[in-house]
C-alpha cells in the first residue's frame, strides 16, 4: 500500500474517532486567611489574596478576610481563634468572586475541641449576608449572637455545622439583606442545611423567631427552642419553601408546601 494512501486512511480514522471529553478545570484552593485581631477594619487591597487591614498591614480582621475571600477566586478558608469574640459594627457580606457553584468560602473555628469563636453584633444592621450567586458558604463550630442573624439570597448555598445561633433578632423594616423576619436565618430562595446546631433565644419582629424559610431548608440533629416572633401569624420554623426537619437525629418531620 502506498504511503500516501496509508496516511489518508489514518486521517479518516482520526476524524471518526470520538474526542476525549474536556476535563473540568479544578477549583483553586487558596492558603487560609488567619484572622489574628478582633478589630473590624476593612481590607486594604482586595484581590491580591493576602489579608491585610487598612492602616495595619500585619493584621487580618474578620471583615478584611471576608472581603479578600470575596475577591480571590477559588476556595477560601477563614480561620477564627478558639474562644475569641469578634464584634461587628455593620453587615458582613459574602459573595464568592466567580459565583461558581463549585467554589466555597469556609468560615470556622480552627480547633473543634476548644471553645467556639463568637461573632457578636453591635449597633444597627449587624448581620451576615450571603448575597445572590452560585457559591457556597460553610460556617462550622462558631457562635453567632446579638446580631441581625444570617440572610441568604437567591441561588446561594449555606451550610451550618456545630453552630450556636443565640439572642439574634430579625426586623421587618430593615434595609439591604435584613428582610421580613427570621431572627437567626432568613432564607430568600436559597439552599440552607443545618447540622448539629442550636437556635436558642432568637426573636423576630416578622415571621419565624428562629428561621424564616422561603427556599429549601434541611435541619438535622438540631435544637431549636425559646425563639419568639411578634408580628403576623407565624411559626417557630416558617415552612414557606421546602423543609426537611429532623430533630433530634432519630425523629423525622417532613413538611412539603
Amino acid at each position: 500500500m502506498q504511503p500516501i494512501r496509508i496516511f489518508a486512511i489514518l486521517l479518516v480514522c482520526l476524524a471518526l474517532s470520538p474526542l476525549a471529553p474536556a476535563q473540568a478545570e479544578p477549583v483553586k484552593i487558596n492558603p487560609p486567611f488567619d484572622v489574628n485581631t478582633t478589630g473590624d477594619n476593612g481590607e486594604s487591597n482586595p484581590g491580591n489574596c493576602i489579608c491585610e487591614t487598612n492602616g495595619a498591614t500585619s493584621f487580618c480582621t474578620l471583615r478584611a478576610a471576608i472581603q479578600e475571600a470575596n475577591a480571590c477566586a477559588g476556595d477560601n478558608d477563614i480561620l477564627l481563634n478558639n474562644g475569641v469574640t469578634y464584634v461587628i459594627g455593620s453587615a458582613l457580606t459574602f459573595h464568592p468572586a466567580s459565583e461558581s457553584p463549585t467554589e466555597a468560602i469556609n468560615l470556622y473555628t480552627d480547633n473543634n475541641e476548644g471553645a467556639k469563636a463568637i461573632i457578636k453584633g453591635s449597633g444597627d444592621e449587624n448581620y451576615l449576608a450571603f448575597s445572590s450567586g452560585m457559591g457556597t458558604l460553610n460556617i462550622t463550630n462558631i457562635t453567632i449572637s446579638d446580631s441581625n442573624g444570617i440572610s441568604v439570597a437567591l441561588d446561594a448555598t449555606l451550610n451550618l455545622n456545630k453552630v450556636l445561633m443565640t439572642d439574634n433578632h430579625g426586623n421587618t423594616g430593615g434595609s439591604g439583606d435584613e428582610r421580613d423576619g427570621g431572627g437567626a436565618i432568613h432564607n430568600g430562595n436559597a439552599v440552607v442545611s443545618v447540622y448539629n446546631s442550636q437556635f436558642i433565644g432568637n426573636h423576630s419582629q416578622g415571621c419565624g423567631g428562629a428561621i424564616n424559610n422561603s427556599g429549601h431548608l434541611t435541619v438535622m440533629c438540631g435544637n431549636i427552642r425559646m425563639n419568639a416572633f411578634s408580628v403576623r401569624r407565624s411559626l417557630l420554623l416558617l415552612p414557606i419553601g421546602r423543609t426537611t426537619c429532623i430533630i433530634p437525629c432519630l425523629k423525622s418531620l417532613k413538611i412539603r408546601n
